[in-house]
């Protein structure tokens, strides 16, 4: 009887997955029909983000987000060889930029919400914030902000950053990819995919019991990189009947994000989003040219590295269109884990109370 029930309670959560995966799936090969670079991820964000927001119930069913972010950790290294490690000794240089950088997109965007749009301080705090969207909704939650206006504005950032950095980027890209014999267009071979899924799935085990943040991400990007930096795995991408399927689950992911909002609160959010989304982009594009001109990265790796979305969707973006996804995995978990650092002095700083009045 208690199987029963829980079946019966599980039906529509079940139903609306599946329906989720379809619209994301279809959004996703519409998107490859046309050529548009990242289809499968761009593709499926923007199809569910649209079916919220007419009203359809989208989720991602939970037992698919470790498979998913076990794939895209080991998709992060896969660009690593042996002779790929030397080059890290510049990396402390960019590194350091991301110091100014994630604190100018913060105060870039904090400043048009709180002075443009009017918004108080702990919304317009937390709504700056780039990345670390689980972690900044914890905190977020035990303050006096507009939780869903951060939650609708950290929303549209990281679904326009999905939609439009892989167009503007993914030209220059794929001519870059097609120019520099370091990315291949082969595939790595089932023993290779086999080891790297057994050793990477455990090292997330691991790093998620040990509490590390983004624990199953963060501990296959770790493993995939020490067998890939180790030479034990060939430095090829996975093939696209493993890696499509994780990157249209991101895109369901972060279209879903878009449910519960109504059509005059989306226009309003949507306009200020978008100028403090410009602002923290300048910021993120001086950052790069900076980089570029300290390092031998080059532009498209460098903006994803430094632009502020979110970690799994800017290095899905990298691994698709082959910008070195080391280096923009590398800088975007420096700047995850700075994050979850920094936060808390940074409310206590700004004198952000920790529960709301009526705790």
């Amino acid at each position: 009887m208690r199987r029963r029930l829980a079946a019966a309670l599980k039906a529509p959560q079940m139903r609306s997955g599946a329906l989720t995966l379809l619209i994301a799936a279809a959004g996703g090969l519409v998107f490859d029909r046309l050529d548009m670079p990242a289809a499968w991820l761009g593709g499926a964000a923007i199809a569910v983000a649209l079916a919220t927001l007419a009203g359809v119930k989208t989720r991602l069913p939970a037992g698919l987000r470790r498979p998913v972010f076990l794939v895209l950790g080991v998709s992060m290294a896969t660009g690593i060889e042996p002779s790929t490690l030397g080059r890290t000794a510049e990396w402390p240089l960019s590194l350091a930029l991301l110091v100014p950088v994630v604190a100018g997109i913060v105060a870039g965007s904090y400043l048009v919400l709180r002075r443009v749009a009017g918004w108080d301080r702990a919304t317009a705090f937390y709504a700056s914030v780039p990345g670390a969207l689980s972690y900044v909704m914890a905190v977020a939650l035990q303050s006096p902000a507009d939780i869903r206006r951060v939650a609708t504005s950290q929303s549209i950032r990281l679904l326009t950053l999905v939609a439009i950095l892989p167009l503007v980027l993914g030209g220059p890209a794929m001519e870059m990819a097609a120019a520099d014999p370091a990315f291949p267009q082969a595939y790595a071979t089932p023993g290779d995919i086999a080891l790297l899924l057994a050793a990477s799935g455990l090292a997330g085990w691991m790093a998620e019991r040990l509490r590390v943040p983004a624990g199953m991400l963060t501990g296959a990007f770790v493993m995939s990189a020490a067998l890939h930096g180790a030479g034990l795995v060939a430095a090829l991408p996975l093939p696209l009947w493993l890696a499509g399927p994780a990157f249209v689950c991101l895109g369901a992911l972060a279209g879903s994000r878009m449910s519960g909002i109504g059509p005059g609160e989306l226009a309003a959010t949507a306009a200020v989003s978008a100028l403090a989304l410009l602002a923290g982009l300048a910021v993120s594009l001086g950052g790069a040219l900076a980089a570029v001109s300290l390092t031998s990265a080059r532009l498209p790796q460098a903006l994803l590295a430094f632009a502020p979305g979110g970690l799994d969707a800017m290095v899905a973006i990298a691994v698709i269109l082959h910008t070195d996804p080391a280096f923009v995995a590398t800088h975007q978990l420096a700047r995850f884990l700075g994050i979850l650092l920094v936060l808390p002095a940074a409310v206590r700083l700004l004198g952000i109370p920790r529960t709301t009045p009526e705790d």
